[in-house]
This record gives structure tokens, C-alpha cells and sequence, in this order.
């Protein structure tokens, strides 16, 4: 990104690496500064979200950009201070539902990335995971597109190689890995990866926030959810063949620092070994949308005292 000073030590990070994140108003520069320190390798860098380093905001009605320098725009965490894109405050979130492994790839097609290069790509997976739910023509998702093999570099893109053979566009079938118990389940390496760590957020000045909340827009990908009903809208949908949707959990094992619950850890994935807040049960339930934008259904859980490790 042009509005970026992330060193590629930094961009690669391996299992173990701590690091410390710092999102902050650069009022000198009038944009959102977002520092990382790797406290492992001592390096370091930001991005700053200026419009002049390239950043835009996106019309929601046209898709359009328009050059914006981003800045808070609340100074206080409110359920009431929610606008435009925002669907949380001070938050961390993950988007899933993105990938789909396959065994072969059928259906050759292009995705144009310039006006001299179209990248090849497939339409259609074979394997394990796709076989799980219904052909693709016969479902919300149509087809799989885009997919690429293992090893695929993208031609000129000269990107590194693709390690697994997959599809990438978002999972309306729910037959991917992000909806399969595939997610981390301990703190070492095993089948599985081992969980990224997030020490509980603080202020500025160190502080925890007193409140939190659990939340997923899951609903609005989800065909078979249609408000203003809120049937079918819960997680897990209900036509995952896998039956399964990844959960938060809070644990002691964490890097304490001054102003954090000392050794607490935040856990994405299937993890048994904290508070799990109920599993798939956290994330509450379907909840029709009185925003200032309408997507329709949300999975919220309820607004709860930020817990401290151990405190179910």
C-alpha cells in the first residue's frame, strides 16, 4: 500500500511472534495512524489512512471512491455511535468464509486484472468438502469461482505460489473449512494451527474498556435468512453440512502488560480451554437491524462487563 512503512520482516511474522498494536488519531497528519511492534524481532512499522497515501471511502450505493482521510469519529465506545460501514467500535474481527480446498479444478475462466493480462482461473471444485452439500447450480452459490491451482504464481503478478489448490470467492454454501471444526484447538501446534493470542484492548492510557459485546453479520450472506423474519438467521446456519461456527475464547496464557487482565488471552477457533461463553452460544441471537444502515438481520450476543480471566 502507498500508505504504508511495514518492513517485510515485519509482513513476516512466524508462529510465536508477540506483537504490540497501536491505533491512534495522528492529528498531525489528519488520519487514523496504525502502528505494529514486533516484540520479537524489535521491528516495526505503520500505515497511515490518508487520502494522500491513496485511501478512499466507497459509496455503498455506487461502489465508488472517493479519496478520505480516515479519522475517529466518536470519541467515546457507544452502541449508539455506529455509522457508514461501522458495525462495532473498538473492535477485532475476523472474516471467514472465504476459502474452499479442493482436489481438482474444473471450468476454465479468466479474471481480468488489466487491460493486457486476464489471470487464469476455474469455476468448479471437486473434493472432500464440496461433496458435503448440495451441486453448486442447485444452491445460493452458483459456482465456486474464482479457484486457482497449487503453485500458481499468477503470471506477471509474480505473487508466491499458491500453496493449496482452492476457490475463494465467498462460501454461500457453507461447505468450507471456516464452517468445519478445522479451526485451532490448542495453544501448540498440532493438525491444526496453533491460535493467534490478543491480549484484552485497552485506552490510551491503559486502562480495559468496561464493556463488550459478541456479534456476527453472518445473517446477511445467509440465503436461507430473510428479513424481517429472523428464522433460519442463527449460527450455525442451519444448511452447513460441517454444523459448526468458530467462537471466542478468553483464557489465562496471555502476555500481562500494565492495564490488561495479566495473562489473559483472546482465542479464535474451537478452543476448550477457557471461557468459551457457550460455544457457538455467544454469538446470541438474531437481532433485526435499527441502524443507519439496514443489513437486515445481526447475531448479537448481549452487552456484558468485560469479563477478567477465570470469570464465567
Amino acid at each position: 500500500m502507498p500508505a504504508s512503512r511495514l518492513t517485510a520482516p515485519l509482513c513476516s511474522w512466524t508462529p510465536g511472534d508477540r506483537l504490540r498494536v497501536k491505533i491512534f488519531d495522528n492529528r498531525a497528519a489528519g488520519a487514523l495512524e496504525t502502528s505494529v511492534q514486533d516484540l520479537t524481532t524489535h521491528k516495526s512499522g505503520y500505515m497511515l489512512a490518508s487520502a494522500a497515501n491513496g485511501f478512499a471511502s466507497t459509496s455503498l450505493a455506487t461502489c465508488d471512491g472517493t479519496p478520505w482521510s480516515f479519522r475517529p469519529l466518536y470519541s467515546t465506545a457507544s452502541t449508539a455511535n455506529q455509522g457508514g460501514w461501522a458495525l462495532a467500535n473498538i473492535n477485532v474481527s475476523y472474516e471467514i468464509g472465504h476459502f474452499e480446498p479442493c482436489t481438482s479444478l474444473a471450468g476454465p475462466s479468466s479474471i481480468p486484472v488489466s487491460s493486457s493480462y486476464s489471470d487464469p482461473s476455474w469455476d468448479q471444485c471437486a473434493g472432500p468438502y464440496e461433496s458435503t452439500t448440495s451441486a453448486d447450480p442447485s444452491n445460493a452459490e452458483g459456482s465456486d469461482a474464482p479457484c486457482f491451482p497449487a503453485g500458481d504464481t499468477h503470471g506477471p503478478l509474480a505473487a508466491a505460489p499458491d500453496e493449496v489448490t482452492g476457490c475463494t470467492a465467498g462460501d454461500l454454501d457453507y461447505d468450507g473449512t471456516s464452517y468445519w471444526r478445522d479451526w485451532p484447538d490448542s495453544v501448540l501446534p498440532d493438525k491444526f494451527p496453533s491460535p493467534m493470542l490478543i491480549s484484552p484492548p485497552s485506552t490510551v492510557f491503559g486502562a480495559p474498556y468496561p464493556e463488550m459485546q459478541f456479534l456476527t453479520d453472518n445473517p446477511a450472506t445467509n440465503i436461507e435468512c430473510s428479513p424481517p423474519s429472523t428464522a433460519n438467521c442463527q449460527v450455525p446456519p442451519p444448511q452447513a453440512p460441517g454444523g459448526f461456527y468458530p467462537y471466542w475464547t478468553l483464557a489465562s496464557g496471555g502476555h500481562g502488560s500494565a492495564g490488561h487482565d495479566n495473562g489473559c488471552a483472546w482465542e479464535f477457533g474451537q478452543m476448550t480451554n477457557g471461557n468459551s461463553f457457550g460455544g457457538d452460544a455467544q454469538w446470541g441471537q438474531p437481532t433485526v437491524l435499527n441502524q443507519i444502515i439496514n443489513l437486515g438481520v445481526m447475531d448479537e450476543g448481549p452487552i456484558m462487563p468485560s469479563p477478567r480471566c477465570g470469570r464465567r
